[in-house]
C-alpha cells in the first residue's frame, strides 16, 4: 500500500489514493487480521515491453485489493502449550505477521498478549535492552530474520535453553542460533537441513512428549552416573584402606572385573526405569558440584559397611577358629578352634599369611558384601524417597538386580574367581567357605539394613541442606 499511488474503485476505474482511502483500506486489513486472517495486498503496474524489471520499478503501483488467507489454530495447540507450561517450558511466538493476527492467535492458544513487541522496536534496542525485553513479552511480530536471531541470542544470554521451531527461509538464522532447532517435513529444504530434528507431524503435542522423554533419559543417566561415581568412590577408598591394613591382596583383579561386569548387567535396565513426576516437572542441567556432593556424602557409606564387615570377619567368622599357617601340601585342617588374639595377629599386618587360604576366604566374603551393597545402591540413588516403601523401580530393574545379586552371591562359592590364579586348594577353600556361610548369611541382612537406612539418613540430610539427591 505504501508504494501504491492509485487504486481500482468498485467500477474498476483508476483513482488516486489519498489518506482517507488508505485509512479505509487499513481499517479493513485490521478487521480481517483481528479475526486471525492473513492479508496479502495486490497491486500492478504497466511496464514498457522489453524493459528489464528491477527493484526500482516497485513504485507507483495501482492497488487492486488483497487476498485473505485463513489458517485455523489446531485444537491441540492450546492443550500442548498449557502442558509445556506445566513442565516449565515457556512458549514464545516469533513471527513476521502483524500484531493483530498475532494477538488473535495468542488469545486462541493461551499465550499472553499483554505486551507485544514489533520488529522496528527491536531494531532500536541494544542487546542489553533486548535481553530485558524478551523476559516481559511472549509475542514478537513483524520480525526480520535478524530480529528473530537477536531474540534467540538474548534468551540464551539470559541463561535459557532455547528450542526454535521453524519451517521457512526466514527462520534459518534463528534456528542456527538456538540450542535446538526443530522443523517439519513440509518445511523448506534449507530449514530442514538446519534443523536438529524434523517432526513428521506438525503437532506441538509431539514437542511435549519429546520434552518429557528427554528429561526421563537425562534423569536416568544422572542416576547411573551418581550411582557408579558414589559406589566407586567408596570402593576405592575401602580398597586403599584394606591394602594398608592387611598384608595380602584384599580383592583380586579378576574379582574386580567380574564384579564390574555383574554390576553393569544389573544397570542395563536403568534407561527404562520409572522416573518420578517431580524429576520431569522442571528442566534440569548437568551440575558437577551436585555430583561431587553426592559422591562425598553418600560414597562413604560403602567404607563404613566394609569396615563393619571386616570386623565381623576378624572377630566373628575367624574368631571362632585358629588359622594354622600351613603349606599347601599339608594335610592339617586349615581351621581349628582357637583364640581371637591369634586371629587378629594373622589378619592384620603382624604375620605372614603365605600358604594359607585366608586371603581367598577374606576376598570371597568381602566381594559378596560388595554385591549386596551395589544392588542396594541402584535402588537408593534412583529416588529421593524411601525405596520399596515409597517408590518402586520398574519390574525389569528389580529382576535384573536380583539376578545380579544371586550370581554375585553364588559365584564365590564355586571357586571360579580363583581358578588358575591361586595356589590355594580349592576343595579345602570351598569347604571353609561353606562352613562359615550360615553365620555370614545371618550377617548380610543386618549389614544391608545398616547400609539401607544409613543411606536414607544421608539422603534426607542432603535434601534438607542442598535440596537434591537423586537428581
Amino acid at each position: 500500500l505504501s508504494i501504491s499511488t492509485a487504486y481500482l474503485d468498485e467500477d474498476r476505474n483508476i483513482q488516486p489514493i489519498d489518506d482517507k482511502v488508505k485509512n479505509d483500506i487499513m481499517g479493513l486489513v485490521e478487521w480481517y487480521s483481528e479475526k486471525g486472517m492473513r492479508v496479502l495486498g495486490v497491486g500492478y503496474k504497466y511496464v514498457p515491453s522489453g524493459k528489464e524489471i528491477t527493484v526500482e520499478d516497485e513504485c507507483e503501483l495501482i492497488f487492486t485489493g488483497f487476498v485473505v488467507f485463513t489458517d485455523p489454530v489446531k485444537e491441540s495447540a492450546k492443550v500442548a502449550i498449557a502442558d509445556l507450561r506445566d513442565y516449565g517450558v515457556t512458549t514464545k511466538v516469533l513471527t513476521g505477521d502483524n500484531e493483530y493476527v498475532s494477538r488473535y492467535i495468542g488469545d486462541e492458544i493461551g499465550i499472553s498478549t499483554e505486551r507485544i513487541i514489533v520488529g522496528p522496536q527491536i531494531d532500536s534496542m541494544t542487546d542489553q535492552e533486548l535481553q530485558s525485553a524478551v523476559e516481559s513479552s511472549d509475542i514478537f511480530v513483524r520480525l526480520t530474520p535478524d530480529n528473530k536471531m537477536r531474540i534467540v541470542k538474548a534468551l540464551r544470554a539470559n541463561g535459557h535453553t532455547v528450542g526454535l521451531m521453524g519451517d521457512g527461509i526466514n527462520d534459518v538464522l534463528a534456528m542456527k542460533a538456538a540450542d535446538v532447532s526443530i522443523s517439519v517435513d513440509t518445511g523448506t529444504d534449507i530449514a530442514k537441513d538446519t534443523a536438529s530434528m524434523i517432526l513428521l507431524e506438525k503437532d506441538l503435542g509431539i514437542l511435549k512428549n519429546g520434552v518429557i522423554e528427554g528429561r526421563k533419559v537425562y534423569v536416568n543417566t544422572i542416576k547411573y552416573v551418581k550411582m557408579i561415581g558414589s559406589i566407586n568412590f567408596g570402593y576405592v577408598f575401602s580398597l586403599i584402606l584394606a591394602t594398608l591394613l592387611f598384608n595380602f591382596n584384599p580383592m583380586g583383579a579378576l574379582m574386580i572385573l567380574i564384579f564390574n561386569l555383574i554390576n553393569d548387567f544389573a544397570c542395563l535396565i536403568i534407561p527404562w526405569d520409572r522416573v518420578e513426576d517431580e524429576f520431569v516437572r522442571e528442566p534440569r542441567k548437568w551440575d558437577a558440584i551436585n555430583l561431587k556432593n553426592v559422591m562425598f556424602r553418600y560414597g562413604p557409606m560403602c567404607p563404613i559397611t566394609d569396615i563393619m564387615t571386616w570386623a565381623f570377619m576378624i572377630f566373628v567368622v575367624f574368631g571362632t577358629m585358629c588359622i594354622d599357617v600351613v603349606t599347601v601340601d599339608s594335610a592339617t585342617p586349615l581351621f581349628e578352634k582357637g583364640s581371637y588374639d591369634n586371629v587378629a595377629q594373622l589378619i592384620l599386618r603382624r604375620e605372614d599369611l603365605t600358604g594359607t587360604n585366608v586371603e581367598a576366604l577374606f576376598q570371597a566374603i568381602w566381594v559378596i558384601e560388595q554385591y549386596w551393597m551395589q544392588v542396594w545402591s541402584i535402588h537408593i540413588v534412583r529416588t529421593n524417597k524411601l525405596p520399596f516403601f515409597q517408590s518402586w523401580s520398574c519390574k525389569a530393574l528389580v529382576i535384573s538386580a536380583l539376578v545380579a545379586l544371586a550370581v554375585g552371591t553364588i559365584l564365590p562359592f564355586t571357586g571360579v574367581l580363583w581358578e588358575g590364579i591361586s595356589d590355594f586348594p580349592m576343595d579345602l577353600f570351598q569347604g571353609d567357605l561353606f562352613s562359615v556361610a550360615p553365620i555370614f548369611m545371618i550377617w548380610m541382612p543386618i549389614i544391608a539394613c545398616v547400609y539401607f537406612f544409613g543411606s536414607h539418613l544421608v539422603k534426607k540430610r542432603m535434601l534438607k541442606t542442598h535440596g537434591y539427591f537423586a537428581c
